[in-house]
């Protein structure tokens, strides 16, 4: 259930933009309170003008172009401090943030609820770092480094056999481990051949170098082929003529599916949307999976704009969801990945008259978010939540943009469709004195606009972007191109109650 505006909520959002408000008792949207402004001026307003229509004090806004004074005021209720002179709303000024940090930005962007981007950053490699040391316990490794830099900077640990080593999360992710017990209990070629044989192959190579060097296989059918121990054990490289496009993740998203549910799996259908292929196929749930690697649906393979999109269109005809995921995404956001596979999927339901949402603090709202969310999270100022017995299950920010509002973060770990959250939160939103127009970006690799109700919908064609190693980073000229799916902007308005 939502919950009524109160005084310390009031209070809260003038505080926020250095304002004062005087009254003890909030009555309704509608009735006058009077508040100071950071340069002191008293006036009243209704809480509808103040959140509603933006309107601030009237006295230095008559005409009067802000001043430096009152953004310096402003700022200096968060712990900022003016650097530069402040112009406009659309010029850069210098600030340094309460941890002397220093950004620029506009008034505009701090008005929308940027804040300083170091803290921003520190904050959410703070979570991944946190997150790697969970990974580290897991198989009884002590995380020494106390800071994140990127996927490839070295983490120093010690193993669960005393041994202090280095090692890079992308390494970690893929199963590499401390390499001083590498060495120890380096691997000989009776332990290869055991472990080859007990998957059907027969290894025909009479020595082992090294984990990269290339080993002489027979596959179950009889086909001879060369592959590395490191891409046969970790990566599931198995024969190419009999598996030209199964690989590991492929069946590990499959052994997912088995471990929590009893649903009928078909691997590598050719039937559904002939004659593409399909990886995997859920009759029950009328869902399939779409694993992607990242060369194997670039561009150099043959697979422009409208490959990925035309899948998804043929699937939504026939009334099936299609659910695609990049390599990057299994390799670095794994866990991200499977619990947003387990909400697609479960058959849980949830009494949402047990659900409440309510205003969450943004260090909150980031770490929900690093945890379920898989694009990248942007820090606004004006955060939400819902719970259900009191356990946070989903987060959305909120923003303003060309006086629309705009939902952003919107993410969730609960086995219940989206749609009905973003119901929910636009009830919240009524009761709270929002009114105007609505708008949610929906990936449609991940969710579908059918989900929600909306007053208008719009779609966006597929976007590329480049690829460097087995990662998709911002377009680049020159480089190997993978697409998506586009996206779907719906729109609804907020101004009658939502049930």
């Amino acid at each position: 259930m939502s919950r009524k505006v109160g005084i310390d909520t009031c209070r809260e959002s003038f505080l926020s933009e250095g304002y004062l408000l005087m009254d003890s008792v909030y009555k309704d949207s509608k009735t006058k309170m009077l508040c100071e402004c950071p340069i002191g001026h008293r006036y009243k307003t209704t809480w509808f003008n103040w959140h509603v229509n933006k309107s601030r004090c009237p006295i230095c806004n008559s005409g009067v172009k802000l001043t430096s004074r009152y953004i310096e005021n402003v700022m200096a209720v968060e712990g900022y401090k003016l650097l530069s002179k402040y112009i406009n709303s659309k010029t850069p000024i210098s600030l340094l943030c309460d941890k002397n940090h220093a950004c620029n930005m506009t008034y505009g962007m701090w008005r929308s609820g940027v804040r300083c981007k170091t803290c921003s950053d520190e904050n959410r490699r703070s979570g991944i770092l946190n997150t790697i040391r969970n990974e580290f316990d897991k198989e009884g490794y002590t995380l020494l480094s106390t800071k994140y830099i990127n996927t490839e900077s070295k983490l120093k640990f010690i193993c669960n056999n005393g041994h202090v080593s280095d090692i890079s999360w992308h390494s970690w992710k893929d199963n590499h481990r401390c390499r001083i017990c590498a060495k120890v209990n380096k691997l000989d070629i009776e332990t290869v051949s055991t472990y080859i044989l007990s998957t059907g192959y027969l290894l025909i190579s009479k020595s082992y170098v090294n984990c990269r060097t290339k080993l002489h296989l027979m596959c179950p059918n009889g086909h001879d082929y060369y592959v590395s121990w490191d891409h046969f054990k970790n990566k599931g490289s198995r024969c190419p003529l009999c598996n030209p496009y199964s690989s590991i993740p492929e069946f590990e998203i499959i052994e997912l599916i088995n471990k929590y549910y009893e649903y009928k799996i078909i691997h590598n259908d050719r039937r559904l949307i002939y004659p593409y292929e399909l990886d995997i196929v859920i009759p029950d749930k009328k869902i399939a999976i779409e694993y992607c690697g990242l060369y194997w649906h670039s561009e150099k393979m043959g697979h422009d704009k409208n490959y990925h999109l035309n899948k998804l269109s043929m699937c939504e005809k026939i009334g099936y969801r299609l659910i695609t995921v990049f390599e990057d995404e299994w390799l670095y956001n794994k866990n991200k990945v499977i619990s947003n596979l387990i909400s697609c999927l479960s058959n849980k339901k949830i009494d949402v008259n047990k659900l409440c949402v309510k205003l969450i603090k943004t260090k909150e709202c980031e770490d929900f978010c690093n945890k379920y969310l898989i694009a990248d999270y942007k820090n606004y100022k004006v955060n939400m939540g819902i719970h259900y017995d009191e356990e946070l299950i989903s987060s959305m920010s909120l923003s303003t943009v060309n006086g629309y509002y705009r939902i952003d973060n919107f993410c969730s770990n609960a086995k219940i469709y989206r749609g009905k959250l973003f119901k929910l939160y636009l009830k919240f939103l009524f009761n709270n004195g929002y009114i105007g127009n609505i708008s949610l970006q929906i990936d449609r690799r991940w969710d579908s606009y059918k989900n929600y109700s909306y007053t208008d919908v719009k779609h966006i064609l597929p976007k590329y972007l480049s690829i460097i190693k087995n990662r998709r980073v911002a377009a680049l000229n020159g480089l190997n191109k993978v697409w998506d799916c586009g996206i779907s902007v719906i729109t609804n308005y907020i101004g009658v109650e939502h049930e």
